[in-house]
Order: C-alpha cells, then structure tokens, then sequence
C-alpha cells in the first residue's frame, strides 16, 4: 500500500477529531477527501464528509438505540444519543438508508437488511 498523501493525513485527522460533527472543509480539500474516499477511510454524505470510523461507530449506537426502541427511532433519539445537531444527523442519517443500514419507516428509523441486528 501507498502512502497517503499529507493533505489526505491532515484531513483524516481533523475528521477523526469530531467524529459526529466533522468540519467543513475547504475545497482545496476536495483531492485528499477523494484519497480517503478511494482507500475507503472518510465517505461524503450529502454535503459533509465524515470519517469511515465516525460511521461504523454511529452504527454501534444506532444498533443499542433500535435494540430497545422495536418501533425505531427518531432523528431527535438518534441527534441525542449522537450528541449533534440536526446539521450532522440528518446527512448522516441519509447516508445509512442509502447504504441499507437504517430504513425509514414515517418518522422514525428502523434496521435495515445491513445493520447486523438479530430479532
């Protein structure tokens, strides 16, 4: 494997660092979020772009939040237990019906086909 660039290093970090409220960052970016998009490190969702382990760990507290909601929750549970606002859950939010992981059902989210919960 390559190295990555610094610019793909830098932005990683400043990713990581918010995990659940990346920053916005600038378009002289836009190649180093490519880079970390291509080795599979930071993902863009909607207009923001969040760190591939920011969302593999929103999973994990989305996972315990449907676990003992059965009917799923709502962008308010999902902001409160993510400790963000609206600004970060909604993309995010987005992101993971996209990918299968969450379904929406009205207002509220339940587990979708690739979420990985039992019952």
């Amino acid at each position: 494997p390559t190295s990555m660039s610094e610019a793909a290093t830098r932005a990683l970090a400043a990713l990581e660092k918010t995990p659940w409220t990346p920053p916005e960052l600038p378009l002289s970016d836009r190649g180093a979020l490519r880079e970390l998009e291509r080795r599979q490190l930071a993902c863009q969702a909607g207009e923001l772009w969040f760190a591939v382990l920011a969302v593999d760990s929103a999973v994990e507290v989305l996972r315990d939040l449907i676990s003992g909601a059965p009917q799923g929750f709502t962008v308010s549970d999902a902001r409160q237990a993510l400790g963000c606002s609206r600004k970060y859950v909604l993309p995010l939010l987005a992101h993971l019906d996209a990918r299968g992981i969450t379904r929406r059902h009205g207002d509220y989210r339940v587990a979708g086909p690739r979420m990985g919960v039992s019952g």
